[in-house]
């Protein structure tokens, strides 16, 4: 998913199937991977929906590592999509 598109339909159908949880959670834990595809336009409608059924519990991201691979995984998609979910926590008030 390039900058700017829409949140992932597998990151939608995730928020969406745990919306009862996440309604009633005291805190979220949001591990959604990458896939080549975590963007702060992504992050930012990711934390919209989830906020749109819990605007209160705090949220905490994981970020994402890729082991054990021989190409340059990391460094082409890891950490552009690291750098989107760090870059994202203050201003979406999450935790990484």
């Amino acid at each position: 998913m390039a900058a700017g598109q829409q949140l992932g339909a597998s990151q939608q159908a995730a928020i969406a199937a745990d919306s009862a949880q996440i309604k009633a959670a005291g805190a979220i834990v949001v591990a959604l991977g990458t896939n080549g595809g975590s963007t702060a336009s992504a992050i930012d409608q990711a934390i919209s929906a989830i906020r749109a059924d819990n605007a209160s519990a705090p949220i905490y991201w994981v970020d994402t590592i890729s082991v054990g691979r021989a190409d340059n995984y990391n460094q082409t998609v890891i950490k552009p999509a690291n750098t989107a979910i760090y870059g994202e926590a203050t201003g979406q008030n999450y935790k990484v």
